[in-house]
């Protein structure tokens, strides 16, 4: 629509030669898009519209009697070197970047010359195609920037979403390690690929079970027993911590400790000793599901 008016307009202007530079875009335009539409490839539209984009505002330009007298019309042509930025990235961008200056240069050296050419027409006319190739050119060119933009914030935010998740990927299999290994051999796991083998000439190892837990699992439903199991291995590690053992694994009601590893003590036996009594009493205090007293 806006090609068929600037057409119009310097039809009634009595510039049939300027009408034919729109013209000749339209036409070659609509070329590309048929072509497009059979091919599916843009591998003629693409450097046509660039070529005709930097080009022909410049020679309507010329056509006109150069800048003043045809309102910038070479300000359309920046509109190569932007699409070029949106479509084919900075290095094909400031290539037609420099092509347009080069040609801006050139209009302006020509000037005098070009001005010859001037056809008189009202001033009104003439102060609205300068609005039009000021304010088109430039609204064309802010949306790209816009786009650009838009595109450039939803990349930083999926990447922002990526590494919030690879962080909670890293806290989750660091909780996973830290539920296996003691903090120290988990932190030389993490540093270092080799395997991990110390010697602890002097610890003492505890074992807890619990009295009839086989008879016990069979008479209690599967999650009241796991949520028992939850609640009794709990108290058992809060023990375990406060007497400064190490849990080694649980097995069904099974529950292994050790003191002096992985930090060597020396009264590695009273800790472990110290941690049972505070089980049993704690225990004394604890039912089953049933309301039985653990042993």
């Amino acid at each position: 629509m806006l090609m068929g008016a600037w057409i119009a307009a310097y039809m009634a202007l009595g510039r049939p030669e300027a009408a034919a530079i729109p013209l000749l875009y339209q036409g070659v335009s609509v070329v590309g898009l048929f072509h497009l539409a059979r091919t599916k490839s843009d591998w003629f539209i693409r450097p046509t519209q660039r070529m005709m984009s930097l080009l022909l505002p410049f020679a309507l330009q010329w056509v006109l009697g150069g800048y003043t007298a045809s309102g910038a019309t070479a300000l359309w042509a920046f509109l190569a070197p932007a699409g070029a930025l949106m479509f084919d990235g900075p290095r094909q961008a400031v290539v037609w970047f420099a092509a347009w200056v080069a040609l801006a240069a050139v209009s302006g050296a020509a000037e005098p010359w070009a001005s010859g050419w001037a056809v008189p027409m009202p001033a009104g006319i003439r102060a609205a195609f300068w609005v039009l190739n000021l304010v088109c050119p430039t609204g064309i060119v802010f949306s790209i920037l816009l786009k650009v933009d838009h595109g450039r914030t939803t990349a930083r935010h999926a990447l922002e979403r990526e590494h919030r998740l690879a962080v909670n990927e890293r806290d989750r299999a660091e909780g996973l390690l830290l539920n296996i290994l003691p903090p120290s051999i988990a932190a030389r796991l993490k540093d270092s690929p080799r395997a991990i083998a110390d010697g602890h000439p002097d610890v003492t190892v505890l074992f807890s079970d619990v009295v009839n837990f086989t008879t016990l699992s069979g008479k209690i439903p599967p999650r009241e027993l796991v949520e028992f199991l939850n609640e009794l291995f709990s108290l058992m590690d809060g023990i375990a911590e406060r007497h400064g053992l190490e849990k080694i694994k649980t097995i069904g009601d099974a529950y292994m400790a050790v003191a002096g590893l992985p930090h060597p003590r020396s009264d590695h036996d009273e800790a472990a000793a110290g941690r049972a009594l505070d089980v049993r009493d704690g225990l004394s205090r604890l039912k089953t599901p049933a309301g039985h007293p653990l042993r």
